[in-house]
């Protein structure tokens, strides 16, 4: 480390360092998704992940909307979709936004028993969604596993 790139409080930097590491472990816990949120009208379903993941890796097609957390729910395979993050443009972030695209939407608004209120708004992944920092995949999360959202919005906007 240089013996610039820190300095006390007067401004004095520390003395070099060098240490090598005594034990090391490498990182083989893959992420989870922690938080759900849809947003019906801001076009939005929120994701948030138990650790940094690397969002150049994320397929939207592997998401899935969902009526229950059951194998007879009823389903909105995600077709299309783009990413954000919400706190600046960082492809290393724990939690990221998916903009969903109207042909989505629209599928979703006509399914009857799905994304109506936050008992019938779950999610799941039918592939891996996205991996963290050290290349672990998000697990697969099946119909029974499925995540219920957390915060739910309903679509506020009048149609034109």
């Amino acid at each position: 480390m240089e013996n610039s790139s820190i300095v006390d409080m007067a401004g004095n930097p520390i003395a070099n360092v060098t240490r090598q590491v005594a034990n090391y472990s490498a990182d083989m816990i893959p992420p989870t998704i922690t938080r759900a949120e849809l947003d019906l009208n801001a076009q939005q379903l929120m994701l948030f992940f138990s650790e940094v993941v690397n969002l150049t890796s994320f397929n939207v097609s592997a998401l899935v909307i969902q009526s229950a957390a059951s194998s007879t729910a009823t389903r909105l395979f995600i077709t299309d979709a783009s990413i954000n993050v919400t706190q600046g443009s960082h492809i290393l972030n724990d939690h990221v936004i998916v903009s969903l695209v109207k042909a989505d939407l629209d599928l979703l608004k006509q399914l009857q028993d799905t994304a109506r209120n936050l008992s019938t708004t779950f999610v799941r992944t039918i592939s891996v969604l996205v991996e963290d920092t050290a290349d672990n995949d998000l697990q697969v999360i099946s119909d029974d596993t499925a995540i219920q959202v957390s915060r739910y919005q309903r679509d506020l906007t009048p149609p034109t």
